[in-house]
């Protein structure tokens, strides 16, 4: 593995850490302060994201997904996949090393 590779996986790994602590958080069973320090932790990956039509998109694996297609007014992106078109939520999406990723795998992204 690559260490763009590697930085990659770290990034968008420890962005899922967030979002599955920020949906503990909300059931009672995390804390704020948790879901703070692996947030600042992210940060540092988690730049702007300004997805742009043509930029390939990566999933969580750091496999190449597709180009993206479109970009909604909701930052959503639209790729081709399979031959049809999938969004994908902007919430999912992080810049790390110029490369946009989505914190999905390949099967998530299919089951949109």
């Amino acid at each position: 593995m690559t260490n763009s590779a590697v930085s990659l996986f770290a990034g968008v790994a420890a962005l899922g850490l967030v979002a599955g602590l920020s949906g503990c958080a909300t059931t009672g069973t995390g804390t704020a302060t948790d879901a703070g320090s692996a947030a600042s932790s992210a940060a540092a990956t988690d730049t702007d994201v300004n997805p742009r039509k043509g930029m390939m998109l990566v999933d969580a694996d750091g496999s190449r997904l597709a180009r993206v297609f479109k970009v909604l007014g909701s930052g959503d992106v639209q790729i081709i996949i399979d031959g049809r078109a999938v969004t994908i939520p902007a919430g999912t999406l992080v810049m790390t090393e110029g490369r946009l990723a989505t914190t999905l795998d390949k099967a998530e992204v299919l089951a949109l």
